[in-house]
C-alpha cells in the first residue's frame, strides 16, 4: 500500500513533470511513445465485441455522436500534434496554478499536512 508521504513525493513529481513540459514543451519522439500505446489498445478493443456493445452501443441512443467517436478516434489520436500539445502545454501546465488533491484512506494517520495549498 502506498503511504501518504509517497503520495505527496509523486504529486511532487507529476507537479515537476508538467512544469518541464510547460518549460521545454515535447519532442516528435516523445509524442509517438505516448500515442503508439494509445493506438495499439484501441486497436485491440476495437476488435472486441465487448468494446462496441458496452462502450459505443450502450447508449448510443441516447448520445448519438458516440458512434461518430467510435469512428474518428484512431484518426484523433493520429492527428495530434507536438506543436499542439506544446502550445496547451504552456497555457495550461503553469506550476503556480496547479491544483494538488490527495485521495488518502480516513484510517490512515498522516504525519504531512497533505491539505496544504501551495
Amino acid at each position: 500500500m502506498t503511504t501518504p508521504e509517497e503520495v505527496m513525493a509523486i504529486a511532487d513529481i507529476i507537479l515537476e513533470i508538467g512544469s518541464e513540459m510547460q518549460d521545454r514543451g515535447i519532442n516528435a519522439d516523445e509524442l509517438k511513445r505516448s500515442i503508439e500505446p494509445l493506438l495499439t489498445s484501441l486497436r485491440v478493443q476495437m476488435r472486441n465485441n465487448n468494446y462496441w456493445l458496452n462502450t459505443v452501443l450502450l447508449s448510443s441512443q441516447e448520445y448519438p455522436q458516440k458512434l461518430d467517436w467510435a469512428r474518428s478516434i484512431t484518426a484523433d489520436y493520429k492527428s495530434i500534434t507536438v506543436e499542439e500539445i506544446n502550445r496547451l502545454a504552456h497555457k495550461f501546465l503553469k506550476k503556480e496554478k496547479a491544483l494538488r488533491v490527495y485521495v488518502i484512506p480516513a484510517n490512515l494517520k498522516v504525519s504531512a499536512n497533505p491539505v496544504l495549498i501551495d
